[in-house]
């Protein structure tokens, strides 16, 4: 997390194979010996856990944008890269979206990891895509929230996690949803990252407490 560029390295890797090499907008910021050890780290899976975390792949589009390539505090590269997107563009790089029977919905965001760093070759500004980006991110969510909706039979989505801090991705998505008929609801009362998950905790812990005691007024 403190330093996103590994999680730039472990995307470019996943999406374009092993072996990648240290992109231009990393270079003179990344030695060459660090990013082959982290490439190392990612091929044989030691010390590498994966994660499905939006934010740390909005940390490697920032790094690889040449955004950030190491923070002072969590979220700083998502931030700054959310600062820098062009809010005009209309493009948007394809974020796969994979619904298999019985099994889960399931992002894979490795075309437009492919997409953007084409572009980053090809001398695209980085505000153009940071926007595409971001759009990109925004549709896969809500077409993946259609179908989920679709599945269970509702009408109202919540949109929450750390990742709707962002007023970019939230505002494409939650419009995407409301022009698909669909009702969303964000956090107003608590925040929509850790802090409200530590309150669930916080209200799970509380509700097992008074049943252990035998009470059923649960205030949290």
């Amino acid at each position: 997390m403190r330093q996103p560029w590994r999680m730039a390295c472990a995307w470019v890797a996943a999406a374009h194979g092993e072996g990648p090499e240290l992109p231009a907008t990393l270079r003179g910021r990344v030695s060459g010996s660090s990013w082959r050890q982290v490439a190392e780290l990612v091929r044989t899976g030691v010390a590498s856990p994966p994660t499905s975390s939006a934010g740390r792949l909005c940390d490697a589009v920032a790094a690889l944008c040449g955004v950030r390539a190491q923070v002072n505090y969590e979220g700083q590269a998502a931030v700054e890269l959310e600062a820098v997107a062009d809010p005009l563009e209309g493009g948007a790089y394809p974020v796969a979206l994979r619904d298999e029977p019985g099994g889960p919905l399931v992002m894979d965001p490795r075309p437009a990891i492919r997409a953007l760093t084409a572009d980053l070759c090809g001398g695209a500004q980085v505000a153009t895509v940071a926007a595409r980006f971001y759009n990109g991110l925004a549709a896969a969510t809500a077409a993946g929230c259609e179908l989920a909706a679709a599945r269970a039979g509702v009408e109202t989505i919540v949109l929450s996690g750390g990742v709707f801090q962002n007023r970019l991705l939230l505002t494409r998505t939650s419009g995407l949803l409301a022009d698909a008929g669909l009702h969303v609801l964000v956090p107003e009362q608590l925040p929509p990252n850790d802090g409200g998950i530590a309150y669930g905790q916080l209200a799970v812990a509380a509700a097992r407490v008074a049943a252990e005691d035998g009470g059923d007024d649960v205030r949290a």
